[in-house]
């Protein structure tokens, strides 16, 4: 019994040390404060929208890029049957803080603008927001003139209480990289990322299968169907009921011609493939295994593999890019040994690329 009332109060003190974290943060930074009428009487359910201002920067001969310059973040209160106010911060940072305390919207059969700024009731610290990085192709090359752009996008919130308070945050700075010729690349970097960003993009292409990226050349791997044996399983489900799938054990392709890659200690790959379907592995010495796959409820198969993880580093989509499944994708292979098979499995297709290293 004195264990359990323990472990509870241990939990309700996580609870409260946590809440308490999350409530400074509100204080550090972000916008704050509340809608009222004429009267002095709460609003709630005020469209509150906001937008930064875009900056566009270039990047130099060596592919570098910075973002420093002051921004300005316009708001917009809105509601139906009330005059609509606008508001804008200079200088704006995410990681200020902004208190408005009370705006009020004033009744009215005729909404129109006011462009008047709304003043602040705090000064801020402004904390200077420096964005840089640098922008490479595919060989890990420098890019010269790519467009950055801190984008202008619009994001929307409310009053929701019956005080009429609001409270919102900007957390990720969105940014796309643009330059004729290549794939454009968008990332939502978070606030509170300030390292320096290295970006690759790659050039538009209609290309398939798997290569080799090295002396400005793309180098394809040899492509091949796969040696597996499949076995029906049966499972079941919480609910009761049985169901049907596959295990697929893949192999290492005999009787294939020899594709060797000697000298590179880093092995640059870019892979036209589906994402779920170009996993590298290394062939055992048993029989030449190479991984599993499990067909279940008709769910798109992730092979699996009894051996450690390979040394692989993405390179791209970069990180922090949304919607980058249907992307190319750049990887760096540090092999260990010599003398080792690899293929690049397609469980899908039960199609390989492989090598020799």
């Amino acid at each position: 019994m004195t264990k359990k009332i323990i472990i509870t109060i241990f939990i309700l003190l996580s609870i409260i040390s946590l809440s308490s974290c999350t409530s400074n943060d509100k204080e550090e930074s972000g916008v704050t404060g509340s809608v009222v009428d004429e009267s002095g009487i709460p609003l709630n359910d005020v469209s509150i929208s906001y937008r930064n201002s875009l900056i566009t920067v270039k990047t130099d001969a060596v592919g570098a890029f910075v973002i420093n310059q002051p921004r300005t973040l316009f708001i917009k209160f809105e509601k139906e049957g009330y005059q609509t106010l606008s508001a804008k911060i200079d200088n704006f940072s995410e990681d200020a803080f902004y208190d408005f305390k009370r705006i009020t919207l004033n009744k009215t059969s005729n909404s129109s603008a006011n462009y008047n700024d709304v003043s602040l009731n705090t000064d801020p610290k402004f904390i200077d927001l420096k964005l840089y990085g640098t922008v490479l192709n595919s060989f890990g090359q420098p890019l010269k003139d790519v467009s950055v752009t801190l984008k202008d996008s619009t994001i929307e919130s409310y009053s929701m209480n019956d005080e009429g308070n609001f409270n919102f945050k900007i957390f990720d700075n969105q940014i796309s990289i643009e330059k004729e010729g290549f794939r454009k690349v968008a990332i939502q970097l978070p606030y509170y990322e300030k390292d320096k960003q290295n970006i690759t993009l790659v050039k538009n292409s209609n290309k398939s299968g798997i290569y080799i990226l090295k002396e400005d050349k793309y180098i394809p791997l040899p492509k091949t169907k796969l040696t597996y044996k499949s076995e029906e399983k049966i499972g079941s489900v919480l609910w009761g009921g049985n169901f049907a799938y596959n295990i697929t054990d893949f192999y290492y392709p005999k009787n294939t011609k020899d594709f060797k890659i000697e000298s590179d200690s880093i092995i640059r790959f870019i892979i036209f493939e589906p994402s779920f379907a170009s996993g590298l592995f290394e062939a055992q010495n048993v029989e030449g295994y190479l991984c599993t796959a499990n067909y279940k409820l008709t769910t798109t198969p992730f092979p699996s593999s009894k051996t450690e993880s390979l040394p692989i580093t993405e390179i791209y989509p970069p990180r922090f890019s949304p919607n980058s499944i249907d992307e190319p994708k750049i990887i760096e292979f540090k092999p260990s040994d010599r003398n080792k098979n690899y293929v690049f499995v397609n469980s899908t297709t039960k199609t390989g690329y492989y090598f020799t290293y």
